[in-house]
């Protein structure tokens, strides 16, 4: 957890590629407002 500024945070997460695509982003984008983005890469196998 990365504090950009007094109203922005940058969160690291290991999760599965499958808990992003389920709905994930949509949740993300709802809960935040639309603010909210994500870029993901993979961690490996």
């Amino acid at each position: 957890m990365d504090y950009l500024s007094e109203d922005r945070v940058e969160l690291r997460y290991v999760m599965p590629l499958g808990e992003i695509i389920f709905d994930f982003f949509d949740m993300l984008k709802s809960h935040t407002r639309g603010y909210a983005s994500l870029s993901y890469v993979k961690a490996g196998e």
